[in-house]
């Protein structure tokens, strides 16, 4: 099928869609978006181990001399358990520094720095103890009154751990732990429950996050175990794809319109802070929103390809794609499941209406068409739990697999309902009613913030937009009717099944449906020109100014850059409820 797939392409493939602008424009685009995704977007450090997986096991940190000590930082691997911090003074006197129980916290202290705090101690000797199994630390970092960096240590474990690696244990650079710089150097936000899946499936471990399908921690293993567990690791494939997105829209939008329509519509997705965000954090939602513009475009060209009566193989071709990318939309996050009703509209309308066949073989037709989408989805759902199933004691397969669904389901429907300060109703979202403020640290009179939010130029221009196409569609303004309609159709998709979903919803939830907005409002924009008139190029290059400028002021609460508290509070915080400073 698929090698009579690219035959049918090249055969049927008459002149290029793209020439050298085009490529200039997406070049230059994603240049831009990765350029100003890399401000501030993680570390990339190496670390060592020390595996505290028995109770009294014991990290020894002795000091070449004693010195007046007064912060000790851990930073955390995959832990649950409980670690006594214990010190001997230069005279002899025993000092109990601390207690860290990660196994008592709702979100678990993995992969981040933890300092622990005292008034300062003359120090020859700190040790560490397993009160509670498990608890991996990967380095250690030791300040002086001063705060400086203490670098002349010698480590020993007891009972001695071959798994036990020292080598970059200790850092030769001053380590990063202060708080307002921890979104460089530590899991932040719901990458705490990502990141920790994603390092336990890559190493045949049980997932702590079953919450949703296993796809999407799977590939964000793949950044770890190309750059280590760090920070850079596990951002680095959703920011691949979020780069990627860059492309995928400009040419959907390309076939779908025209070439004004494409950069129109991949520029203003470079310039939407929801997509800048989501981009820089290691969670699925630009995986599965990558996965879904894949499926419909394939989607549309099937659409095509049966419109204009193209070869059968092209036809099956688009159709098998279509499915592939939407199983694995779903095999990344269950929202994949919403594009499952354009699918079936597009396959029906195909089958039913655009057939010549008689009525027997076109419901024969449909059916096989569906059996084979169907087939395709639930083959590469059911492959995603491969390594997570061969982890788990259960023998059958199946059944293993019911029991996770189980699992979420009941998460979805009964637990994931807790109030929340940021929580927000789908009507809201385009007004940019209640931002997400993920990361947030003062000091002084200054802030580090990340905020996840649209756009205000282009959210709040969503109502309008859709409604102008409405208008062109009854019209008829456009030859291409089909396309207003399509690209209508699948924004809708994504955005208004949130209307039926009770449990607590975030503004984040959104990003999967901004694509298809930003492809709507460059049809507008498209329309506006072609109206003619100064009028129309100065309505077009103010709405464009506006959109970029609004991402430059906003720029540094998108991108945890240190700024005034006074900038945030004059110039960004348009409403009394967005709260950006915690």
């Amino acid at each position: 099928m698929i090698m009579g797939y690219i035959k049918s392409i090249s055969s049927n493939k008459k002149h290029s869609l793209f020439n050298w602008m085009d490529y200039i424009v997406i070049l230059i685009l994603m240049s831009f978006f990765t350029g100003v995704s890399l401000i501030n977007f993680g570390d990339r450090f190496k670390q060592g181990h020390w595996f505290g997986d028995m109770e009294s096991k014991t990290l020894t940190v002795t000091l070449a001399k004693p010195q007046l000590v007064q912060q000790i930082s851990l930073y955390f691997g995959l832990s649950n358990g409980v670690i006594d911090i214990q010190a001997d003074g230069d005279n002899g006197q025993k000092y109990s520094l601390g207690r860290i129980d990660s196994s008592s916290v709702k979100v678990p202290l993995v992969f981040r720095w933890i300092n622990v705090s005292f008034s300062p101690l003359k120090l020859s000797r700190i040790r560490v103890i397993v009160s509670k199994p498990v608890v991996e630390l990967k380095q250690i970092a030791i300040y002086d009154k001063n705060n400086t960096y203490v670098r002349n240590l010698q480590l020993n474990s007891f009972p001695n751990d071959k798994r036990d690696f020292f080598t970059n244990f200790i850092s030769v650079k001053r380590p990063v732990v202060d708080e307002n710089q921890n979104w460089l150097t530590s899991a932040s936000w719901d990458e705490v429950y990502y990141s920790t899946t994603a390092f336990q499936l890559i190493n045949m471990l049980p997932p702590y996050n079953t919450a949703h399908p296993p796809l999407g921690m799977l590939l964000i293993g793949v950044g770890i175990l190309l750059f280590g567990m760090c920070p850079f690791g596990w951002r680095f494939i959703p920011l691949l794809s979020g780069i990627l997105l860059i492309p995928l829209i400009y040419y959907f939008a390309r076939i779908l319109f025209n070439r004004r329509c494409a950069i129109f519509a991949s520029l203003l997705f470079c310039l939407d802070f929801m997509h800048y965000g989501i981009s820089k954090i290691a969670t699925i939602e630009s995986l599965v929103t990558f996965f879904l513009l894949l499926e419909y475009i394939f989607l549309y060209k099937y659409l095509l390809d049966v419109k204009n009566r193209k070869q059968v193989k092209l036809i099956n071709g688009n159709l098998f794609l279509t499915s592939l990318f939407l199983g694995f939309a779903i095999a990344t996050k269950w929202s994949g499941c919403f594009s499952i009703v354009p699918l079936l509209l597009i396959i029906s309308y195909c089958e039913i209406c655009l057939s010549q066949n008689v009525l027997i073989k076109k419901a024969g037709k449909l059916c096989a068409s569906l059996a084979m989408v169907l087939s395709i989805i639930i083959i590469i759902y059911l492959a995603s739990y491969l390594p997570q199933y061969f982890v788990s004691p259960s023998l059958n397969f199946l059944k293993f697999v019911y029991n996770i669904q189980k699992d979420i389901l009941v998460y979805h429907l009964h637990e994931a309902f807790q109030a929340h300060l940021y929580a927000s109703k789908w009507w809201s979202w385009t007004f940019n009613y209640r931002p997400y403020t993920i990361y947030s640290y003062s000091i002084g009179n200054n802030a580090s913030v990340i905020t996840l939010m649209g756009n205000p130029a282009i959210w709040f221009f969503a109502i309008i937009a859709c409604l102008i196409i409405v208008m062109m569609i009854c019209k008829q303004i456009d030859k291409s009717k089909i396309s207003l309609i399509f690209i209508l159709l699948i924004f809708l998709s994504q955005y208004l099944p949130y209307a039926f979903i009770s449990r607590t919803s975030f503004i984040y939830y959104f990003y999967s449906a901004t694509p298809f907005l930003c492809i709507i409002i460059a049809r507008v924009l498209d329309e506006i020109l072609l109206s003619g008139g100064r009028l129309a190029k100065y309505t077009v290059r103010i709405y464009l100014f506006v959109v970029i400028l609004l991402f430059l002021l906003f720029f540094p609460i998108l991108s945890a850059t240190q700024i005034p508290v006074e900038y945030v509070k004059n110039y960004l915080m348009w409403y009394p409820n967005w709260n950006f400073i915690n």
